[in-house]
């Protein structure tokens, strides 16, 4: 599955925009510059666009619902098909079991997200860090990703590439930590995101988290690839404060720190963020996304 990524970003531009990414949550292909995370965030936008290209695929539940659209492949993809649903399906299973350990983290019965996520959007999202040398050179204050946190629930990622490092997380006192795990080391990171977050009360934090550019001795053949499978639950499901996680200092919302909100909802309000940053940057706009 790896190596079909790699052979996917190396097609030739013409070929990897036939999948283009539509409204969608975001499935499909999104050329280099076409996000700017730190948009995610409701900051006003200063900074470049990032500098990565990326391919999002979305198989979907063994149930979809109705509504689900189906995934975008370009032609002559019938191995990296294969390869694709594959990975899909396994992480599919990982990610339930770790949805029952959350649970009973949480003090809740093993299975209680199971049915928020029976119709779930997971996806997996492929992102290709060109090397650095012109034309691909980066403007003050553009990097490989800037400071986002996930929009879904869990976040399942590989690292790899001809230079695996870069990710930093952000720890409690507001420091970076660098975050090294590779593929040839044969494990995953692991992240929480924004909807775990609202559901735990801010027990359990968003992570925020960037890719930082390579050193200048590096940049020239610093190529970077990562695959993140998104743990998106159900669309129609409402996210609200677990009855265990009530914090009695929260009297407006009788315990709860966030109001509730219909997961699709917020997944798509964070993505149309992150395009709609990269368009003020273009347009010189200073005022909110």
């Amino acid at each position: 599955m790896w190596e079909r990524t790699e052979e996917f970003f190396d097609r030739p531009l013409k070929e990897k925009v036939t999948v283009p990414m539509t409204d969608d949550y975001p499935y499909g292909y999104s050329a280099y510059g076409a996000e700017n995370l730190l948009a995610s965030l409701d900051k006003n936008v200063t900074n470049p666009p990032d500098m990565k290209e990326m391919w999002n695929v979305c198989i979907g539940s063994k149930a979809p619902a109705a509504d689900h659209p189906p995934p975008r492949w370009p032609e002559d993809s019938d191995v990296c098909k294969e390869a694709y649903e594959a990975y899909y399906r396994a992480l599919e299973s990982l990610t339930a079991t770790l949805y029952r350990v959350c649970a009973l983290a949480l003090g809740l019965p093993e299975g209680w997200f199971d049915d928020k996520i029976t119709q779930h959007r997971n996806v997996i999202r492929a992102i290709h860090y060109p090397a650095q040398k012109p034309p691909v050179v980066p403007a003050p204050g553009q990097v490989r990703a800037s400071t986002h946190t996930d929009y879904g629930s869990l976040t399942i990622l590989r690292l790899g590439g001809d230079y695996p490092e870069g990710l930093q997380a952000m720890g409690v006192t507001g420091k970076w930590v660098p975050v090294s795990a590779t593929a040839e080391e044969n494990c995953f990171v692991i992240n929480l995101g924004d909807l775990m977050a609202r559901w735990t009360n801010d027990r359990w934090l968003s992570t925020p988290h960037r890719v930082v550019n390579p050193p200048q001795a590096l940049a020239a053949t610093a190529r970077r690839q990562s695959i993140a499978y998104f743990c998106n639950i159900n669309m129609d499901a409402q996210v609200e404060c677990i009855p265990t996680c009530l914090d009695p200092e929260h009297t407006e919302r009788g315990g709860a720190k966030y109001a509730p909100i219909a997961a699709g909802d917020w997944l798509m309000r964070k993505h149309s963020q992150t395009v709609a940053g990269k368009l003020c940057y273009q347009k010189g706009d200073d005022t909110e996304s």
